[in-house]
């Protein structure tokens, strides 16, 4: 029952995390959403930052997951950047962002440890796209010299800044767009 109640906070506060940003919700908030009291709150995550860092953990873990499934269940360049971007648009779907972009947004205001998780859930996604477009480049997919740093660089930026755009402007292909403008950009 224990770990059942936790692992409804972690969810309920990746959600909240998600839809309104990490400053934005309480344990007060949380106990409602849940049906608990804060004491039972504090019993599972003494602070707010143990919580916002074990959501950090767990959806680097799970798009960690996700990012190898990718790349062992698709070969070619643009059939995993569509993938991917079915990451982003999928929070789309449920008016949220994405977990890194709500962070970003208030990144000087988290607490240390709170910027060094986002800046690693950043950092694994990076790596995987460049992992991906190195193997493209080796193919003879993407240009030879084309700068795979900043060819990641742009393709994370893309879709985050489309996560951001398409929840004030809701456009139902959005992302496709963004995703046309990224095979554009690397030439396949």
């Amino acid at each position: 029952m224990a770990n059942q109640t936790r692992l409804k906070l972690l969810n309920e506060a990746y959600s909240l995390m998600c839809s309104n940003g990490y400053s934005s919700f309480s344990y007060a908030d949380l106990a409602k959403k849940i049906g608990i009291s804060k004491a039972s709150i504090h019993h599972h995550f003494p602070t707010k930052e143990n919580l916002g860092e074990e959501v950090i953990c767990a959806a680097y873990e799970e798009t960690h997951q996700k990012l190898q499934a990718i790349s062992l269940n698709f070969t070619s360049l643009m059939s995993r950047l569509e993938q991917y971007m079915h990451l982003f648009s999928q929070h789309s779907e449920l008016s949220q962002i994405p977990l890194c972009c709500s962070l970003s947004s208030e990144f000087p205001l988290l607490p240390d440890t709170i910027q060094i998780r986002t800046q690693e859930y950043f950092q694994l996604q990076i790596n995987w796209l460049k992992t991906i477009l190195q193997t493209a480049q080796d193919n003879g997919e993407i240009k030879a010299d084309a700068n795979i740093n900043d060819l990641a660089l742009t393709i994370i930026k893309l879709f985050e800044g489309t996560s951001i755009v398409g929840r004030v402007l809701p456009q139902q292909d959005i992302f496709q767009k963004s995703l046309r403008q990224i095979e554009f950009l690397i030439g396949s």
